[in-house]
């Protein structure tokens, strides 16, 4: 068995002639509340808009919740033994009683406060037939969650909503009978906030697809056809910082609790002013934060504090982006985005509102880009599989990547070649293994693929991050 080092993530395993690479790929929990078979019913009539694919900023018809509505989403009969449903409200904020330190804050959201949700496995038109509670749910406060629901035997999903107001623009259920590995919950400040809204008018593109009005979902689902990403969007649009979540991370935990993946952007307002006088406490907060996440199974990502622009007449302290590198590192943490460094660049300011702080329609759509970038290299990879010239019972050739004094450092067991890419697929070394021993690939902190090819036949693709 050859095994690369922590900072890759990946295991090989040897077995007969071939040599794999299993990367940290997310298992799929396909969407099957839309296409051929689903049919929608609702209390107020038929809502197609409710599992039309158009979520928050793409959403152009929106179902309205009042007292005693309900929608029930019909699906393949007797097929799933567990479903995980995601409902969203098209509000900016997630929510208006959760790590908001201002009464500003108070009242700026609508949803529904008690919902059941129930299954049925006999019902014909969504009305009829017997229903079996599955879910209740009593002085909800957030605009956006997700729920697991046994559902062998069953056909129908329904919500039915108690007591609420506002609006659904999107209403999804998932397979979870093999788990729900793919499920996120997008916990941030106003920038995660603004992030799901846009415009859905705006003219963005995605720049590899060049496809109008993207999103985290339809670009992850675009690379990666199989995944059909859950999630949970959970920015407030007041000054939420580290302490504030702190504060409140058991709400946090009682509402977004149950998915595999919590994107955390937190810093902002910490680092308000750019001063570094509360870095220590930030730094301090955010371990609370990830230890929290791990005692209840949830895997943290926390990206790099988005850097300002010269008109918002302040940066980002270094403290607090040292802050972040170190936890992550620390915590063997997957990395989110270098938001700090896209927004950034030329290219990236342009995409910060008039204030220089919070992003733009563009940058909405850009955050979610590079979200997508990182997490489709260090996430969504596919299984490699290596064939090696060599019988099981010798020795595997070994290469491992570390990240030693700010270098990216590969150490190679036998001569050959390796090809360094950073993540956006864009050639950065090429160099030539004479012997075994150990070479610098890097200089520069960054996320990284190396192609390596071995004199001894095999080709093996490693992940690495430098600090």
């Amino acid at each position: 068995m050859c095994v690369t080092s922590k900072n890759v993530g990946a295991l090989l395993l040897f077995v007969g002639s071939f040599c794999f690479i299993e990367s940290a790929i997310v298992k799929p929990n396909p969407i099957i509340s839309r296409g051929t078979g689903v049919t929608v019913k609702a209390s107020s009539g038929e809502v197609a808009c409710i599992n039309d694919n158009n979520f928050g900023a793409y959403a152009t018809a929106r179902w309205t919740i009042s007292d005693n509505s309900w929608v029930a989403i019909k699906v393949a009969a007797g097929t799933y033994s567990k479903v995980f449903i995601v409902w969203n409200c098209p509000d900016t904020s997630w929510t208006d009683s959760i790590a908001l330190a201002k009464d500003s804050c108070k009242n700026i959201v609508s949803y529904p406060g008690d919902y059941d949700i129930l299954t049925s496995s006999n019902s014909t038109n969504g009305t009829d037939g017997d229903w079996t509670p599955a879910v209740s749910v009593k002085g909800n406060n957030v605009a956006s969650r997700g729920h697991f629901v046994d559902f062998a035997g069953a056909a129908w999903i329904k919500m039915n909503i108690i007591k609420g107001k506002g609006k659904f623009d999107e209403i999804e259920v998932f397979d979870a009978s093999n788990g729900a590995e793919d499920t996120w919950f997008f916990l941030g400040t106003k920038f995660t906030a603004l992030m799901f809204k846009g415009k859905k008018d705006s003219g963005y593109k995605d720049r590899d697809t060049n496809v109008a009005d993207s999103s985290f979902v339809s670009m992850i689902t675009r690379r990666n056809p199989t995944h059909t990403p859950a999630i949970i969007r959970g920015g407030n649009f007041c000054r939420v910082t580290t302490g504030d979540v702190v504060r409140d991370i058991s709400k946090y935990l009682a509402v977004a609790g149950n998915v595999h993946f919590w994107a955390i952007e937190l810093g902002t307002f910490d680092a308000w002013g750019g001063k570094a006088d509360s870095a220590a406490a930030f730094k301090t907060n955010l371990q609370i934060i990830i230890d929290s996440c791990k005692a209840h199974g949830i895997q943290p990502i926390i990206p790099r504090i988005p850097s300002t622009k010269s008109n918002a007449g302040w940066q980002v302290h270094a403290d607090f982006l040292k802050a972040v590198d170190d936890l992550v590192k620390t915590n063997q943490l997957i990395p989110g985005p270098d938001l700090y460094a896209y927004f950034k660049t030329q290219f990236g300011a342009m995409d910060l509102d008039s204030k220089g702080v919070l992003p733009n329609d563009f940058g909405n759509f850009e955050a979610q880009r590079e979200w997508v970038l990182r997490m489709d290299s260090l996430v969504y990879k596919k299984t490699v599989e290596v064939a090696s010239l060599r019988p099981a019972i010798t020795p595997v050739t070994r290469f491992t990547l570390h990240s030693r004094n700010g270098r990216l450092v590969l150490d190679a067991d036998c001569p050959g070649t390796a090809c360094l890419f950073s993540i956006e697929g864009r050639i950065v070394n090429d160099i030539i293994l004479a012997k075994a021993g150990r070479y610098t690939l890097a200089s520069a902190p960054g996320y990284y693929l190396v192609k390596i090819n071995s004199i001894n036949g095999t080709t093996e693709t490693l992940r690495a991050v430098n600090y």
